[in-house]
């Protein structure tokens, strides 16, 4: 088939090529290789045929919080704590601001703000004031992270969030699976998808992807599937093969069973992230090309569910 379209609903993009090295790091690539950064994305748009990509604003919060505490004095620590948590918050307003701007300036560019109670450690109010704002700023979405946040996302202090998510009809994306090796809350059952079902059946016409398809739990996303038509799923991550491995490890689906799970869970509900620049864009595109599916399957993956989901003109 003809080299398609694609949009990448599941990118983490750095304020600086400074940033990027920091936060995923690439000893020995040039500058100009990092392409998840403002100074080098649009051309890497624009070399893979990517037309749109979602930047989801996320750091974690909690493993800093910790790392700061760490560095004191253990008598300082209980003194010190109120002040960090409320300079963990600001940092999450402030690169959620961050990624608003960028797409104010970049239309291809389509920000999801990181908001959710966790990384609010328990602030509602906070929480829905850091929405209403990014909202007014332009967000097109909101990522959610109870992997590495620390809470069942049928947490009922996480309801008013989804409401309004419902009532602006934007779509909610949140990680699943069990994370495993990064954050504090390594496989602690947090992104069991089993665990949405509770927010699915409260929330019925709230747009909602499910990220990570692939890995761990891939069986109840099925369940999932079955039972709540309005859940999309992202390929972030990829597959397992020989040449790589998946998000969570052995624990994710295999390459040959690609075609088959997203076929089970409808293809019409299957959307491309590629969970970049952590992950490698081109060999989950390559992944994809491969399978046996139809071209108009391929088409509808890369781009043309979430073309409708987002509602891209």
């Amino acid at each position: 088939m003809p080299i398609p379209e694609v949009i990448d609903v599941h990118v983490h993009l750095c304020r600086s090529t400074e940033e990027l090295k920091k936060v995923w790091p690439r000893p020995g690539f040039p500058d100009e290789w990092l392409w998840g950064c403002p100074d080098n994305v649009i051309q890497f748009m624009n070399r893979e045929g990517i037309s749109h990509l979602c930047t989801l604003t996320f750091m974690d919060t909690h493993l800093m919080l910790g790392t700061r505490l760490s560095r004191l004095p253990e008598a300082e620590r209980e003194g010190s704590r109120h002040a960090l948590l409320q300079d963990m918050k600001d940092r999450v307003c402030k690169f959620n601001t961050w990624g608003c701007q960028l797409g104010q300036r970049e239309r291809r560019i389509i920000p999801f703000a990181a908001i959710d109670i966790g990384l609010f450690f328990g602030d509602e109010n906070a929480m829905m004031e850091e929405l209403e704002d990014k909202l007014q700023m332009g967000a097109k979405g909101v990522k959610v992270v109870p992997t590495f946040t620390g809470y069942l996302p049928g947490d009922r202090r996480m309801f008013p969030l989804y409401e309004r998510m419902q009532e602006v009809g934007l779509p909610v994306l949140s990680d699943s699976g069990t994370g495993d090796g990064l954050g504090l809350y390594i496989d602690q059952g947090y992104g069991e998808p089993a665990n949405f079902a509770d927010v699915f059946r409260n929330f019925p016409r709230l747009k909602f992807i499910l990220a990570h398809l692939p890995s761990a739990y891939w069986d109840q996303r099925l369940d999932i599937a079955s039972q709540f038509p309005q859940v999309y799923f992202d390929t972030s991550g990829g597959f397992s093969s020989q040449q790589w491995q998946g998000r969570d490890a052995h624990r994710s689906c295999a390459v040959e069973d690609a075609a088959r799970l997203m076929r089970s869970v409808g293809i019409h509900r299957v959307l491309f992230g590629s969970d970049g620049p952590m992950a490698d864009f081109r060999l989950q595109f390559e992944q994809i090309m491969e399978l046996s599916l139809l071209d108009e399957e391929k088409r509808r993956i890369f781009s043309e569910n979430a073309r409708e989901l987002l509602e891209l003109t």
